[in-house]
């Protein structure tokens, strides 16, 4: 029977760590997809409200703080920066037909996180005569 001396800690420590691994893995993940969820709530809010008000020139402020406003479950200080834009035939700013995220050109509103107001403030970007409020469809 001494020869048996130390197998049961050798089995927990041969079991114990995949445990641990698949729990802090569980973990992680759960935590990846609270961030997803909130993200994608915020961001329809932000779009609610955007569409919501044609034609003004306050919606891309108005869309800006309602993210804000609607992602306090998630760190918003991780977020770069927010472009309110319009959308080409695809979905994406820029011309028709092109999927990329490279710049924010003239009918775009790009906003930056404010961590001392927990705000997301104006950067760059809406010119009144380049893409005039009156030519803003939800």
């Amino acid at each position: 029977m001494s020869e048996d001396r130390g197998a049961a800690a050798v089995e927990f420590a041969l079991v114990a760590m995949p445990l641990i691994l698949i729990l802090f893995g569980i973990i992680e993940f759960s935590m990846l997809l609270r961030d997803h969820v909130s993200l994608t709530s915020a961001s329809r809010t932000s779009a609610r409200t955007a569409s919501s008000e044609p034609r003004l020139t306050s919606f891309a402020p108005d869309a800006a703080a309602a993210l804000a406003k609607a992602g306090t479950a998630m760190p918003l200080s991780n977020i770069q920066e927010v472009w309110v834009y319009q959308a080409n035939n695809l979905g994406y700013p820029g011309s028709d037909g092109v999927k990329v995220f490279t710049t924010c050109g003239s009918n775009c509103v790009k906003f930056n996180y404010n961590s001392t107001t927990k705000s997301f403030d104006y950067a760059s970007g809406y010119n009144a005569s380049s893409w005039p409020s009156t030519t803003i469809n939800a």
